[in-house]
């Protein structure tokens, strides 16, 4: 995820500060790499909604962070994408910076309390089917 904490923020950071990012890459087991004098890269070790989770920055941080975004300009990763009843589970590797060469989806529907794993379509590619799940959700 990238994020651009504001001017003071990132004054703080840089004097050894700015503990509130501190405490909520506590929480997600974020780690941060700084990538320009403005922008941050965060990395976390498990799997998260990415989109969900550069919400809840955003507000967490709220003045204090300017932007929060999944990251989609440096590089790819695994992530969660929930279109409830339907959650789709996508594991990438292989070169992720640039953009993963290798993945892995899931989709599972949830219904009574119990959930059933969305068999693959023949012939549609592994990364199709979060693109059909989202597209059911929407029409």
């Amino acid at each position: 995820m990238l994020i651009v904490p504001s001017q003071a923020a990132r004054d703080d950071y840089d004097n050894g500060g700015f503990e509130a990012l501190a405490d909520i890459n506590e929480i997600y087991g974020g780690t941060v790499a700084r990538v320009t004098s403005s922008y941050f890269k965060l990395e976390f070790a498990k799997v998260y909604n990415i989109l969900r989770l550069a919400d809840i920055y955003q507000q967490s941080l709220g003045d204090d962070l300017l932007y929060a975004n999944p990251n989609y300009y440096l590089g790819d990763g695994s992530t969660i994408m929930a279109f409830p009843p339907s959650y789709t589970f996508v594991k990438k590797w292989g070169d992720c910076p640039s953009g993963c060469m290798n993945s892995e989806t899931f989709t599972f529907t949830v219904a009574n309390g119990q959930a059933v794993m969305v068999p693959e379509p023949a012939g549609i590619g592994l990364l199709a089917l979060g693109v059909l799940g989202f597209i059911r959700k929407r029409y």
